[in-house]
């Protein structure tokens, strides 16, 4: 390790004790430069969801004779978990994402360069914990860093909608809702476009506040702070397929366009394929059933085609139903980053089906928080080498099902058997009576399936209801109970009207959009915040609204004013005789 250049540390021991090193040579090169540099440096950074613009200015503040020199923008990330093993994951700090060098030259006093580069955004970050740097080095010499400086983050603007509908009747209307806010301590004049159409779906704008929809770019006023609910309306046809199309907004403050990819599934409900067997065929299973039944999905192969990157929560956010499919992969499985979001995605209503009988194997006995507060498993048995599965006689899956699974190989026979916790319900078992499948509704409107061995070692051809076919067909009926997407025309009301909260978590105000459809104008609309306990915590609405988009805000304090503990928070929202709900997270 050379610190400025100049001074030389070898090895290394305990992270406090190189701490304590690295301080003694910072402080003596402080001492000889009397802690001042002849180049001053400011800027800023914008936090953004697809990428993210920085900007500094480096200017010479005194003659020093300087040469060769770099200027460095640099991103870091705080709160890094990977998940190595059993137990907890570890935590990493200060993990480099990002850097930008340019040569630049400063010769004179009162020089000043002037560099902004946008950088994309991994969906792996947590831009809450990113950080920006700024440095300016000499590239001769003993390569002394002249100067550096910590780069504030300066958010622009929020608007983080889902990016897939769904219109599984065909004719109808796909609706992409979301909070757009000004996060700027000034206004900001915020214009919204749908860059590239849908082919010849019209697509319209719609903007709280504003009377009609908006076909071509509009531009708002929004002031700080402020948040107006904004939706995309998309009308298909019958073509049974899936399109696309991008929608933008752009900050006159900032000069940032954020662009959002939107695809609708017309004539299908949507459906993401997270292929995650280390290159091997499982998934194939899958993709013959979907192309049989004429079922519209999404293939995301996480070893081959992305390069070993699985699914955010942003990228299965809108999806009405996920597949994990793993088999019997010996690949590590699932990671901790994978679970948090498979977490996100329930919570936002999703329904997911986990078929894997390696992901506990590679936990061994030890529960974490997805076992646990997800799955509702009080523990489990691995590698059991039963080679058949029989239903739960009355289970909405499971009835009359008898399985025998078709292995290439005995060795490939290690199911694992289940200790189901209160609500998780088992639907499969081994025939020793070993639970090897659950489902489970959650509180906050999400479903998920849990298979413990490998879903394509359940035979293809045998007769119903005994074969492949047959179970995925039940299992994602079952999922999609309660979880209607899109809005059909002659369908009754299918698209949530009420939106996602945002920001989600939040340690002050939170907002959530909702739409009053023609057929329920002045009637009331009743919100209402509970504990998780179930308890009354606030009313935050029972008035008439009219037709139109709406913001519920809620400042996190109950009925009498007192800020509430940080926590789960259910909010309630009833609109035209149903009941939505959307689960709120309490910073502190």
């Amino acid at each position: 390790m050379r610190i400025d250049g100049l001074y030389e540390e070898i090895g290394a021991t305990d992270c406090e004790t190189m701490a304590n090193r690295y301080r003694s040579w910072v402080e003596k090169r402080l001492a000889l430069t009397e802690g001042e540099s002849p180049v001053a440096i400011e800027g800023e950074w914008i936090p953004a969801p697809d990428a993210l613009r920085i900007r500094a200015t480096f200017r010479l503040v005194e003659e020093a004779g300087l040469s060769d020199l770099v200027a460095v923008l640099l991103l870091f990330e705080n709160d890094v978990s990977q998940y190595v093993g059993p137990g907890s994951p570890e935590v990493w700090q200060n993990v480099t994402r990002a850097i930008h060098e340019e040569a630049i030259t400063l010769s004179g006093e009162g020089d000043e360069v002037a560099l902004e580069t946008i950088l994309p955004v991994d969906g792996d970050w947590v831009l809450d914990n990113v950080q920006a740097v700024a440095f300016l080095q000499q590239t001769s010499g003993e390569k002394p860093i002249v100067q550096g400086a910590a780069l504030p983050a300066n958010p622009d603007f929020a608007f983080d909608p889902p990016k897939v509908r769904s219109v599984p009747g065909g004719e109808g209307v796909a609706l992409f809702r979301a909070q757009l806010s000004n996060l700027r301590p000034e206004e900001d004049l915020l214009t919204l476009s749908v860059d590239s159409p849908f082919g010849d779906w019209p697509a319209e704008i719609v903007v709280e506040g504003l009377a009609d929809p908006h076909a071509e770019p509009v531009s708002i006023p929004i002031g700080p702070g402020e948040s107006r609910a904004v939706t995309v309306r998309v009308t298909t046809d019958e073509t049974r397929e899936i399109r696309s199309g991008t929608f933008a907004v752009r900050s006159s403050l900032s000069d940032r366009t954020q662009t959002v990819p939107m695809r609708v599934f017309n004539g299908s409900r949507s459906i993401l394929l997270v292929d995650d067997d280390a290159g091997q065929t499982d998934e194939e299973a899958f993709v013959t059933i979907f192309e049989e039944t004429d079922r519209l999905y999404e293939h995301w192969d996480v070893r081959l085609g992305m390069e070993d990157v699985a699914p955010t929560f942003r990228e299965m956010f809108g999806f009405d139903l996920v597949v994990w499919a793993t088999g019997w992969s010996d690949w590590p499985l699932i990671s901790w980053d994978d679970q948090r979001a498979m977490d996100q995605y329930l919570a936002s209503g999703g329904g997911l089906f986990l078929a894997s009988q390696e992901y506990l194997d590679r936990l061994w006995w030890t529960p974490n928080f997805f076992t646990e507060e997800v799955l509702d498993l009080e523990g489990w048995e691995i590698d059991l080498g039963y080679e058949e599965l029989v239903g739960i006689a009355g289970d909405p899956i499971g009835h009359g099902l008898s399985l025998p699974l078709e292995l290439p190989d005995p060795g490939y026979a290690e199911g694992d058997g289940l200790g189901a916790g209160p609500a998780a319900i088992p639907f499969l078992r081994f025939p020793g009576g070993e639970t090897a499948a659950i489902r489970r509704a959650l509180p906050d409107g999400g479903r998920v399936v849990f298979l413990a061995t490998c879903f394509n070692g359940i035979r293809a051809d045998d007769p119903d209801p005994n074969n492949r076919r047959v179970v995925l067909d039940r299992v994602l009926a079952w999922l999609l109970e309660g979880q209607p997407s899109g809005l059909a025309v002659g369908q009754p009301q299918a698209d949530p009207l009420v939106g996602t909260a945002f920001p989600n978590p939040s340690s002050g105000e939170t907002r959530v959009g909702f739409d009053v459809p023609a057929r329920a104008a002045g009637r009331p609309v009743r919100a209402v915040v509970f504990d998780a306990t179930g308890r009354r915590v606030r009313a935050l609405r029972d008035t008439p609204a009219e037709a139109g988009s709406h913001t519920i805000l809620w400042d996190g304090r109950d009925g009498a004013g007192r800020d509430m503990a940080p926590g789960v928070y259910l909010l309630r929202v009833e609109i035209a005789g149903g009941v939505e709900t959307r689960k709120l997270l309490r910073l502190d």
